[in-house]
Order: C-alpha cells, then structure tokens, then sequence
C-alpha cells in the first residue's frame, strides 16, 4: 500500500514540475518577442544625389629623356614653359654624329655613281647583243637565201646535165637517120642504073614498034603495049630518082641535125661547166654566210654572257645601295635625336638639364605635363556603376565649379581593399583647373537609398534590420558608408523595424505593436 502511495506520490511531483517548466518556457518566450513596429521600404526610400570623391589627372606626365650620349649646348625650353608636340627642348653636340651621316652620304654617292656605271655596262652589252641578234638574223637569212641558191644552181646543174643527155641522145638518132638515109640513097642509087636500062630499053623498043607499025608490020596493040612498057620504065627511073634525091636530101638534113645537135651539146657542156661553177660559187657564199652566222652567235653568247654579268653585278651594288642607305638612314636618326623634342602638346613642369653637362640615354631631363584632353577619375562601388549607368547627367564639382563630364571607360576589377571600381570620364566642358585637382563626381541617383540614419552597425558592417517571419533579420549593405545614404536593392514591400531596431538582435523574435 505504502509502495502505491509513493508511485502515486512520484507522478504528482513529475507532472507538477512539467507543468511548473512549460509555464517558465512560455514566460521566457514572452519576453524574448520584442515589441517593435515595422514600416514599408517605399515609404523610406528616398531618391538622393550620388557623389563621390574624384580627380583630375592627365593623360601623360611624362619624363622626356635623351637618347644620346653627348654635351648639353642649348636649353630650349624651361619650367612653366608651353610647348607644341616636336618642339625643341634641348639641342646636344652632336659633332661626331653629323660627321658620320656626312660619310654614309658620300658612301650613297659612290655607291649610286658604281650603279650607274654599272647600269650603263648593262645598257652596252644590252646594244651589243641587240646587234649580235640583227647579225644573226641577218646571217640567217643569207644562209637561208645561200642555200637557196645552191639548191637553184644544182638543179641548173642537173637541167644542163639533162640537156646535153638529150642533145647526145638526139645526135644518135640522127646518125642513125643519116645512115639509115645513106643507105636509102645507096639503094635508090643501084636501082637507077637498072631504070636508065629499062628506059633505055623501052624507049628502044617503042621508037621501032612505032616505025613497025608505020609500017603496018605490028598491030596497033603492040604499039600500046610498047607505050605502056616505056612510060613504066619512064616513072620507074623517075621514082629511082626521086628516092635518091630524096635520100640524098635526109642525109643531109640528117648532118644538118647533128651539126645543130652538136653544137647545142657543146653549148650544154659550157652550161655545165657554168651551172656547176655557180654551184661552188653559191657554196662559197653559203660556207661564207654559215660563218657569219657561227660568228654573230658567238658575239650574242658573249654580249648575253656581258649582259648577265653586268646585271648581276648591278644586283649586288644595289645591295649596297640598301645597305649605303640603311647606314645614312640610321646616322640621320641618330643626328635626329641630337634634338630633344616634346613628343606632345603639353607643360614642362621640371627641367634636369643643365648646360654643358653630358647627357646619357635614358636620363630625365624635362618632365613634360599633358595639360590637353585631362580626364576625372573616381573610385565607385559596383552599385554605383550600376546606378550611374541609369543617370542622365554626370558632372564634377571643384570650388563652385562645374563641369560636364561623361564615362569613358569602367575598369573591370574591383579592389580587394575598398571594394570600389575605377572609372574615367571625359571632361566636355573647357576649363583652366589644374591637374591634380580633387573636386566631387555627381550624379542624380536612379537606384533607391536608404536614409544614414537607417543604417545599424551588427556583425562588423552597416545594414538594415528586416521583419521576416516574426523575427528580426540583419541586412548588410556591403557599400553602406557611415553617414552617407546607402543605394538599396530590396522589394518596395519590404518590411523595416523602426520602433526598437536599435535594441532588437538579429534572429530575436518580434512582435509588432498592437498584435
């Protein structure tokens, strides 16, 4: 019994005690929602003007030195000094160098006159070799015209030759002729003796058949008869007389044309003997013209041979020329530095010549200032470059002056230490401020920002405190600078703490007055 007392005992205890803990949660919990009132981000963001810290710098300030190794003669210009891109600053003794541009002139000279003498080596053989081609061509055609000849005399040659062939051919023949007439004559010769006896005969017989019949001893038939025999005997004779005059005649035609047959062969001889003396003439000629030709070649190898060598040395002295050139080129240059220029318009601010001293490359001897197309440049944070990209009008400020201004350029890296960008502007506006004047980057802000006196301190940083959920919630803003409006990014519905957001915590529980 007295054990069920005590288990009974027990939970009373326990459940008095979870009681008793829920109750001490519940009053902690209580007093850990702070009371704050709470406010919307558009009522208290404001459009402000940004401005930053700024410059004015120069292009270029740059120390000008010489690039020679010589005496000081002349100071041309000094501190304060206005000078022009090119101008003369200093003049050094440049005595030495003037003496070598002086040779490396002389040595162009020699060096041009070698081309020209060589040029009209070039020019000569170029004559020269002109007129070996003309000869050559000339030669050509004498050879060609020569054995144009020699072929016209051996075929003279060979027309004689077949001329007095002929005529040979034809004095046979009328040997021939002649004997065959010889013999014709020979033959008509013999019959005429028979045909004088048949004559003889018959004329004989008819004058004693005609007393016979006279007579009346015969019939008048053998009368006829006997007529008949001696007129036979009278043409026989007859015609045995012609033949042989007749022959007698063709053997004289015959010698007649042996005559005229050997003449003409005689004369085809002296034609021969001419034909062939005009071929070894012609030959003469076209061994004489072969020559000329084997000569004219030889002169237009040696012209052409004069030619190459002549340009090819033209070649090489104008390498020369380049190098004679090159070498006056760099003298000049050198004798061109003697001469300290201003490289642009600009100011000398410091001047480390002095007269007589010896200059070395390298060593400053007048500072020489841009005082032209000057630039401002400011440090902003990335939020600024956003917001001034959304500007109408950028401008800088020094001492009551204004000036109109426009971005050039962002600088794409942002600084481990302060977190800022570097931006250049242009100046549009013409001005008589100093380099190195400091003066204000202003511009009418786009982005919204938040009041300083907004801004809390938690965590090392400046920030805003949020109501998110019923708790409190520290917002930093990275580019918040103490006292200065801090550009925002928030929702416009975003919900400040304005009541107790100096006390509140972040992540403390909230309340807002009136809940």
């Amino acid at each position: 019994m007295r054990c069920v007392h005590s288990a009974v005992l027990a939970a009373f205890v326990v459940l008095g005690f979870a009681t008793t803990l829920q109750a001490a949660e519940d009053s902690v919990a209580s007093e850990d929602a702070l009371s704050v009132s709470v406010i919307v981000l558009s009522k208290v963001a404001i459009p402000v003007e940004r401005d930053v810290e700024a410059q004015l710098i120069s292009p270029n300030d740059t120390p000008v030195s010489p690039e020679l190794a010589a005496k000081v003669l002349e100071i041309a210009a000094d501190v304060g000094d206005e000078v022009q891109e090119g101008d003369v600053l200093a003049r050094l003794d440049c005595r030495d160098y003037d003496v070598k541009v002086r040779q490396a002139k002389a040595g162009v000279a020699t060096v041009k006159a070698r081309i020209t003498a060589t040029a009209a080596r070039v020019g000569a053989a170029e004559s020269r070799a002109g007129a070996a081609v003309s000869r050559v061509n000339a030669s050509v055609s004498r050879v060609n015209a020569a054995a144009s000849r020699v072929k016209a005399a051996t075929a003279g040659v060979q027309a004689a030759t077949a001329r007095m062939q002929a005529t040979g051919t034809g004095i046979n023949t009328a040997k021939s002729q002649v004997n065959t007439a010889k013999a014709q004559a020979n033959a008509a010769r013999a019959r005429i003796p028979s045909a004088q006896a048949q004559f003889k005969l018959a004329q004989a017989e008819l004058n004693r058949n005609r007393q016979l019949r006279n007579n009346k001893l015969v019939p008048a038939n053998i009368l006829d008869q006997a007529q008949a025999t001696f007129g036979s005997a009278q043409s026989s004779l007859t015609a045995a007389q012609a033949d042989f005059s007749a022959a007698q005649a063709a053997v004289s035609t015959a010698n007649e044309a042996i005559n005229a047959a050997k003449a003409n062969l005689q004369a085809g001889k002296a034609d021969v003997e001419s034909s062939r003396a005009n071929v070894e003439t012609v030959k003469a000629e076209l061994g004489s013209a072969k020559a000329d030709l084997g000569s004219s070649k030889a002169d237009l190898t040696t012209a052409k041979a004069d030619i190459e060598g002549a340009e090819a040395d033209l070649l090489t002295v104008e390498t020369e020329l380049e190098n004679a050139l090159a070498q006056q080129e760099a003298a000049e240059v050198v004798t061109e530095r003697c001469l300290v220029k201003a490289p642009f318009d600009g100011q000398i601010t410091q001047r480390q010549f002095q007269l007589g001293q010896i200059s070395s490359p390298g060593m400053a001897a007048f500072q020489l200032l841009q005082n032209q197309g000057l630039e401002v440049v400011a440090q902003l944070s990335p939020d600024e470059v956003r917001d001034q990209e959304q500007g109408e009008k950028v401008r800088f400020v020094s001492n009551g002056i204004e000036l109109d201004i426009n971005r050039r350029a962002v600088v794409a890296q942002v600084a481990s230490g302060s977190g800022t960008q570097e931006v250049r502007y242009r100046v549009n506006d013409d001005h008589k401020l100093p380099v190195g004047k400091t003066g204000r980057v202003r511009w009418q802000g786009k982005l919204p920002a938040i009041p300083s006196n907004w801004l809390l301190r938690r965590e090392g940083g400046l920030g805003l405190m949020l109501a998110v959920d019923g708790k409190a919630e520290f917002y930093p803003l990275k580019n918040a600078r103490e006292g200065q409006s801090a550009l925002i990014d928030l929702p416009e519905n975003t919900l400040l703490i304005d009541a107790n957001r100096l006390r509140v915590r972040n992540g403390q529980n909230i309340k807002q007055s009136g809940e």
